[in-house]
């Protein structure tokens, strides 16, 4: 009986035995199966990649849209602010121009009679001032009367307050005063540009008559150009002023230029429940002109982070993001062994993405960085 019970034991611990071999045997087929092997001449032929982590700035992305604008100050409508006849044009449409450039010359009876009426009162004034202080004077020698001194205060101050006027008004029309005093009247007034910038109107041609509120040039100062971007209600919380933007402009091509967010508009458009935000260039694409439509994407949530290559994430069947490396030295080793990990992707900016789980790679690998879905599909033939 004893010998039976002995041979039971022994042939169930030899079975457990056998067991516990084929589970070791299987673990370390399954582990052996994550792994692929490929030497120095198919990784040239197949052009596989190879690079190490990256730190880079990464960020979230909001998109949004809009148009290319000038602010205010960037923009001026010239006019002559009185009726005259152009006489002679020195710019052309699309000239770039200096602030207080000469664009134009005018002339006609209107201007020449202020210049006479500003020369009159400056000479009566004078005459005027003289005989007030002259009765003044008397007053204190007790000859002439204080109703003579109120009189001659009066057309003394009314004289002066309409010579004022006048010299005012020659300013607007950027008559030099002092020149009109030494030389007499002046024949031409000049047309003057209030800004730098270029030319972008002339409303009017030589020998027409104009009236004061007719608009003659359009001046734009295309170095001030902004965008006006409008970004969702529920975005407006993510977004602040200095924010780095990159836009892209409707008929320059795909190439992406920098700006910084400058302004936030502070009310929500009830239809399109969208918000204005300015921004202003870091640089200024050549040809770019007001009016055309932008579209771009706001960084927000910036951040440092370890990033790779785009195309160094593959995807398994089941979606899992998964990032091949090896341990071995590729210009070295005669043979490399691949192995892979499942990551968690991040942000992606310009070509790179950001990676979660890279401190599960030994701190001698090196990454796949193209040629990851190569591998995989041998991987897979192996796994078959």
């Amino acid at each position: 009986m004893r010998n039976q019970l002995f041979i039971i034991l022994a042939a169930v611990v030899l079975i457990f035995t056998a067991c516990g071999k084929n589970k070791n045997s299987n673990n370390e087929e399954a582990g052996a199966s994550d792994q692929l092997k490929l030497s120095r001449e198919q990784i040239a032929h197949t052009n596989i990649a190879f690079g190490l982590p990256m730190e880079k700035n990464m960020s979230d992305e909001i998109p949004a849209r809009g148009v290319v604008a000038l602010p205010p100050d960037g923009q001026a409508l010239v006019n002559s602010f009185s009726s005259g006849i152009v006489k002679r044009v020195f710019v052309h449409m699309g000239q770039k121009v200096s602030r207080g450039q000469v664009l134009a010359m005018l002339t006609g009876p209107e201007l020449i009679m202020m210049q006479e009426s500003y020369l009159k009162s400056v000479y009566t004034l004078e005459m005027l001032e003289k005989e007030y202080q002259r009765l003044q004077q008397l007053e204190g020698d007790n000859i002439s009367s204080r109703k003579q001194i109120d009189q001659a205060k009066a057309a003394y101050l009314s004289e002066k307050a309409g010579a004022q006027s006048l010299r005012d008004r020659l300013r607007l029309q950027h008559i030099n005063l002092e020149k009109l005093m030494s030389d007499g009247i002046q024949s031409e007034i000049p047309i003057i540009s209030p800004i730098d910038g270029m030319i972008n109107k002339i409303n009017f041609s030589v020998g027409q008559i104009l009236s004061p509120d007719q608009v003659l040039f359009e001046v734009l100062d295309l170095s001030r150009l902004v965008l006006k971007i409008s970004v969702l209600e529920r975005d407006i919380p993510h977004i602040s002023v200095g924010q780095n933007v990159m836009f892209v402009a409707s008929n320059l091509g795909d190439k992406p230029y920098p700006a910084k967010v400058v302004a936030i508009g502070g009310k929500v458009e009830e239809t399109a429940k969208v918000v204005s935000v300015v921004l202003k260039p870091a640089e200024m694409p050549e040809k770019l002109l007001p009016g055309m439509f932008v579209a771009a994407m706001i960084r927000v949530d910036a951040h440092m982070a370890q990033c790779v290559p785009e195309a160094s994430l593959i995807y398994d069947e089941n979606n899992n993001s998964i990032l091949f490396y090896t341990e071995d030295d590729p210009k070295k080793a005669a043979q490399v062994t691949f192995q892979h990990i499942k990551v968690e992707p991040g942000y992606r900016n310009n070509g790179f993405v950001e990676v979660r789980g890279l401190n599960q790679l030994p701190a001698n690998a090196n990454v796949v960085f193209d040629g990851g879905y190569y591998l995989y599909s041998e991987l897979l033939k192996m796994r078959e």
